[in-house]
């Protein structure tokens, strides 16, 4: 079952760049994702994403950055059933709003651990969408772990 992928859609009230911005770039991660990272706005360069404070982490080289159309990681880091897979936000407009799809390719096996990933990528999404529309950060993960 090689190619298995994660899929998300989301509107966002917001347009296309303003979503783009909170994706690409380390104000925006930290702002959604997680406070602790490391994020150049430049493809090829290798974005950094800490987790409990740094005892886990994924690395993503930028593949792709079209401001206000996507953004593409391939993840580079030493997390096995990531290593290898693509995360690909794309933006659409409509109505003044943008639809977000992410879709996070190249799984090569079903597992509870990509499940349980599948669950996390609409939390984070949420908290996207959240700090996109208020302006206001609400990064899923804290230094420590997960917020509440």
């Amino acid at each position: 079952m090689a190619g298995i992928e994660l899929r998300h859609k989301l509107e966002v009230n917001a347009d296309p760049l303003t979503v783009y911005k909170a994706i690409a770039s380390q104000t925006g991660q930290a702002s959604w994702w997680t406070p602790d990272c490391s994020v150049e706005e430049t493809v090829g360069s290798i974005a950094q994403f800490w987790f409990y404070e740094r005892q886990f982490s994924f690395s993503m080289r930028i593949q792709a950055l079209v401001p206000g159309k996507r953004v593409e990681w391939r993840c580079v880091s030493e997390n096995d059933e990531w290593t290898d897979t693509t995360i690909s936000f794309e933006l659409t407009p409509k109505d003044g709003k943008t639809i977000v799809r992410l879709t996070h390719s190249g799984w090569r096996a079903v597992t509870d651990y990509q499940a349980g990933c599948n669950y996390t990528w609409s939390q984070i999404l949420g908290r996207m969408k959240g700090y996109v529309e208020s302006g206001k950060p609400n990064p899923y993960f804290t230094r420590s772990g997960m917020s509440v």
